[in-house]
């Protein structure tokens, strides 16, 4: 049954297949990844793991500057206010209003220092800020500020010439995963450096497991809470209920006879494997929640993310992906407050 609303569901969320423009330009790729000097194709696997390489590199967080808007009242007892900032990576393969990072900082009406905060980051096809809002009104009610990113393809990000939230070519996915984990690290250490404290990342589905990466690659112990993340975005795409809105007939259409579109897909995609990081510093303040019957993300894909982050704490609710986020999000919620809490002591 829930594997059937899982299928019924992302058939409503994802009327119309992604990738339907194909791989994209990798000659763009190589040279936004500093890779342009090897001899590029998306078959190529010595192209894939350059880029990959890329993606691992470690680095300090980039430095950002957001502008923000007129301070306001918020359900009449929190503070809204309303910022942009211009993306610190990814310039050339983003259109100029992906370039522009959109954020929500939602928090207590309180002028005090080293209140908590955690961001929040959105799920696939999650357009602008309203489910997140009601999540960080109720953190706000426990004085936790919010941070809400917009990301980029999405939204007011998204491109004049890509329909919703379906992403045009693969290299879109590639950029839009790439620039939500910076731009998130980005905004830990502005919220760092103004002073909020201790800091989170949460987040569901695609979401989630963005929130897992930023939590594996930020140098700092971080409140870290997923809801239906997987330990890569791989098995989403290749093997679970998304793959089937997948335009693979396009993407085999441009590949010799010799390769198949899945396994590029996975070769490019290993750089944003969880596996590839250390757990996070402090596995007490991490929280990852998994439905027992998700169609979307395949179950071995979760029991990885839970084996790699031994020590974290690991809840199961029933159901599937369409059925199990609703059903966790109570816990989801109350995971957030109580990782958070961790750090504080």
């Amino acid at each position: 049954m829930d594997s059937f609303l899982d299928q019924w569901g992302f058939t409503l969320l994802i009327r119309k297949k992604v990738f339907q423009q194909g791989w994209g330009d990798i000659q763009l790729l190589g040279k936004s990844y500093k890779i342009e000097d090897l001899n590029l194709s998306w078959e190529d696997e010595n192209t894939a793991k350059a880029f990959s390489r890329r993606v691992l590199q470690p680095h300090p967080p980039y430095k950002i500057d957001i502008s923000w808007g007129e301070d306001r009242l918020f359900l009449k007892k929190f503070r809204r206010n309303r910022g942009k900032f211009q993306t610190p990576v990814n310039q050339l393969l983003l259109s100029p209003m992906s370039q522009t990072a959109h954020v929500e900082l939602i928090r207590p009406d309180t002028r005090e220092q080293g209140i908590p905060a955690c961001i929040h980051f959105a799920a696939t096809g999650e357009q602008g800020f309203l489910t997140r809002r009601f999540l960080a009104a109720t953190l706000a009610k426990h004085g936790i500020a919010s941070v809400i990113l917009e990301n980029s393809f999405y939204g007011k990000r998204r491109p004049t010439n890509q329909t919703e939230f379906y992403l045009n070519q693969f290299i879109d996915l590639l950029a839009m995963l790439d620039t939500s984990i910076e731009e998130g690290l980005s905004l830990l250490q502005w919220l760092k450096e103004a002073g909020y404290g201790p800091l989170g990342v949460s987040g569901i589905s695609m979401g989630g497991s963005i929130a897992a990466l930023i939590t594996a690659k930020m140098q700092l112990p971080l409140a870290s809470v997923s809801l239906a993340a997987s330990h890569s975005v791989i098995p989403c795409y290749t093997e679970g209920v998304l793959a089937r809105r997948v335009a693979w007939d396009v993407l085999n259409a441009e590949l010799p006879n010799t390769q198949n579109a899945k396994q590029v897909i996975r070769q490019f995609l290993s750089g944003f494997d969880i596996e590839n990081y250390p757990p996070p510093q402090n596995l007490k303040a991490a929280f990852l929640i998994t439905a027992k019957q998700d169609a979307c993300i395949p179950r071995y894909s979760s029991l990885q993310l839970h084996n790699h982050w031994k020590g974290a704490h690991i809840h199961w609710v029933p159901g599937g992906h369409t059925s199990g986020i609703p059903r966790g999000w109570n816990l989801y919620k109350n995971c957030i407050l109580q990782a958070l809490d961790v750090l504080s002591q």
